[in-house]
């Protein structure tokens, strides 16, 4: 029996190829939110409370240093964005704020007041006032991580119903390529007493 080439696993190759393009930008999201040990390499609090405060919004806002990471996932370690911006989440925090007045707050600004919060003059006596400004007004709607639960749904789904249906279809085929007709993949020879009676129909 002749061994199946490459080109016979193609429709696998193609189902695993876009299950995975469906789902990779999920990937991080279908793992759930970030542990508590793993943000504590990003963050000075040390309060477990706070610590899932600061999380929840680490997780909800996109990186604006480029990477199109959520902040908690940002791959730099001297991320001239994240760093920042994490010291002021957690001044905030330590001011009382939760996650949700903390992320309307950079899509819709915190005002004028933050002037006077000490994190705000480090940054304007580092030289970044862009990112004190920024903090002031918002960053707008794109500052705010978008995938949602419904969204993770259906990508899965979807990703699973591909894998599925060309796999199904991938084993059907072979399935029918390998199924023998006789002995060393040759016609199964009729036995003579039928060969007979078909003679003896045929008079």
């Amino acid at each position: 029996m002749k061994r199946p080439g490459i080109t016979h696993y193609l429709p696998v190759f193609f189902a695993a190829g876009l299950g995975a393009y469906l789902l990779f930008p999920f990937s991080l999201e279908l793992l759930g939110p970030a542990p508590i040990d793993a943000q504590a390499v990003y963050t000075e609090l040390e309060n477990p409370e706070q610590i899932r405060t600061f999380t929840r919004v680490s997780n909800a806002i996109v990186c604006q240093c480029g990477c199109n990471f959520v902040l908690s996932s940002c791959p730099h370690v001297e991320c001239p964005w994240g760093i920042p911006v994490r010291r002021f989440i957690e001044a905030r925090i330590l001011m009382g704020d939760d996650a949700d007045s903390i992320v309307s707050g950079l899509i819709h600004g915190f005002g004028p007041e933050i002037r006077d919060m000490p994190v705000i003059q480090v940054l304007i006596a580092q030289g970044r006032s862009d990112i004190a400004q920024e903090l002031e007004v918002g960053y707008g709607p794109e500052v705010q991580a978008h995938v949602s639960g419904t969204s993770i749904t259906l990508a899965l789904s979807m990703g699973l119903a591909v894998l599925a249906v060309v796999f199904w279809l991938w084993w059907r085929r072979n399935r029918a390529r390998q199924r023998p007709s006789g002995p060393a993949g040759k016609e199964t020879p009729i036995a003579p007493e039928v060969l007979e009676k078909i003679r003896r129909l045929d008079q």
